[in-house]
């Protein structure tokens, strides 16, 4: 196993603050690339935890930006690098002369992250999640969810920093993106990833609509039982047997002991839609069902019956899970203020890759190294000189379901690959037409001897296999 990141040799400047820019350039820094992050004056991090997550794994330098000499030595960081992130709103770094026109170097990736677009008559307002949250709309209880009596016209927040978080997430893919096309090319890019806009990314295809129609109303995951329930030991599950047939909601039933439920109508879809109460029976034997066994029980009996069910936990007990800890989906490290600290681990996982993942620095402590680095050469870049989109030309196979997985493939075709969508034809497809565009499309029954030998040909030209299964492909697909 190598400790070399994909992105070794990578090095980014990280003028970020709050959570956007520190943790674009965190997911940078944890595959490997050499990150600086450049703190205000006055900043201490350490009494703050997610100065501990977001820093983790770089180099630190203090510079007063309004001071001339600390602009020289932010500029001269910028000139080497490969990589700049900023998410001040818009202009604040040109004031500085730090802008992507001032630094003037054509193989240089500079991202910026602000609260709103540039053009957006809103642009000078800080990016706060709550103001951003209010602007697209999602400061809304999910359909189905609201406890009784709830006034659906009251705001409320997310505890998660949902609009930084996507906006981090789309500016790594699209600095990402950006060094594989500059291997090609020579060119850097612009980039702008506003949280405002990335927020679209998350809304995705409920944003999506007919123009004749008008938005449809939101309606409640609700199909096939779907919800949560409380249990024995009064902590809730969530039961989530969606999907186009009723197959887990039956697996489910079986394994509990209620497959006789069938004979009343209770896993027939088409007649629960036809007859509302029938649907509403299920829900009430299913509350009652699990009222009979604590929460940890239904989740291990769920898991082996392959059915999507979850216990419901807190941060702290998802931290404390044996299973999370061994894969190294949390780790801990010792931080130099609180000492071991468990945090989580590396978002992205590289087969023959260890993630050398390091605690943090605290501000100003790699001055003296990162001033010596001034004296080396900038980092330049050879290429054709003609600029295209970074994945132009790789060709991709899509085998994915749902959201995540198509997600993946479209973001590929947006940035220029030529992407395959494959689907079942024994599947109903009537949904996620959003995170299908820009696809070429197929049925394709890959569990056939002849719909082999199609994938099989496909794959032979393909760069990229993408596929999101639980645990193994379809049987007898090699």
């Amino acid at each position: 196993m190598s400790e070399r990141g994909v992105l070794s040799g990578i090095r980014v400047v990280d003028f970020g603050h709050h959570v956007a820019g520190p943790l674009a350039a965190l997911l940078l820094a944890d595959n490997g690339a050499d990150v600086v992050h450049v703190d205000r004056p006055g900043a201490t991090g350490g009494d703050q935890w997610q100065d501990a997550y977001l820093n983790r794994g770089k180099r630190r330098i203090t510079l007063d930006l309004r001071d001339a000499a600390d602009r020289d030595v932010a500029r001269r960081l910028a000139t080497r690098a490969d990589v700049v992130i900023e998410n001040f709103r818009p202009g604040v770094l040109d004031r500085y002369g730090l802008g992507w026109a001032d630094l003037d170097r054509p193989s240089l990736v500079y991202c910026s992250l602000p609260g709103f677009p540039a053009g957006d008559p809103r642009a000078d307002l800080p990016g706060w999640e709550g103001i951003v949250a209010a602007a697209t709309g999602n400061c809304r209880v999910r359909p189905g969810q609201a406890p009784p009596g709830w006034d659906a016209d009251r705001p409320v927040y997310s505890a998660i920093p949902m609009a930084s978080n996507f906006a981090a997430f789309a500016a790594a893919y699209a600095i990402v993106g950006a060094i594989v096309g500059r291997h090609r090319t020579g060119l850097g890019d612009r980039i702008e990833v506003p949280l405002y806009s990335a927020m679209f990314e998350a809304i995705g295809g409920a944003g999506a609509y007919p123009v004749a129609r008008g938005l449809a109303t939101e309606r409640p995951i609700a199909g096939n039982g779907s919800g949560g329930y409380r249990c024995a030991d009064g902590r809730y599950v969530q039961f989530n047997p969606i999907g186009a047939s009723t197959r887990f909601l039956r697996w489910f039933l079986d394994a509990a002991g209620a497959g006789d439920w069938a004979a009343e109508g209770l896993t027939d879809r088409a007649r629960m839609d036809r007859e509302p109460h029938l649907a509403q029976l299920l829900r009430d034997r299913l509350a009652a069902l699990f009222l009979t066994r604590p929460a940890q029980a239904w989740e291990d009996l769920a898991a082996a019956a392959g059915v999507p069910l979850a216990r419901t936990r807190t941060t702290a007990e998802w931290l404390a899970t044996p299973h999370a800890r061994e894969s190294g989906q949390v780790v801990c490290l010792d931080d130099p203020v609180f000492g071991p600290l468990w945090m989580p681990g590396a978002a992205v996982g590289v087969e023959g890759v260890t993630p050398a993942l390091s605690p943090r620095h605290l501000p100003d402590a790699d001055r003296a190294a990162v001033l010596r680095g001034l004296d080396g050469p900038a980092s330049e870049h050879e290429g054709s000189g003609e600029a295209e989109l970074p994945f132009a030309g790789l060709r991709v196979v899509d085998l994915t379901q749902i959201l995540a997985g198509p997600t993946a493939g479209r973001l590929l075709g947006e940035l220029g690959a030529d992407v395959t969508k494959i689907n079942s034809p024994q599947r109903k497809i009537g949904a996620h037409g959003f995170v299908n565009r820009g696809k070429h499309t197929m049925l394709l029954d890959v569990e056939s001897p002849r719909g082999q030998q199609v994938l099989w040909r496909l794959l032979d030209g393909a760069d990229v296999l993408v596929q999101n299964f639980p645990a193994a492909p379809p049987s007898g697909t090699g």
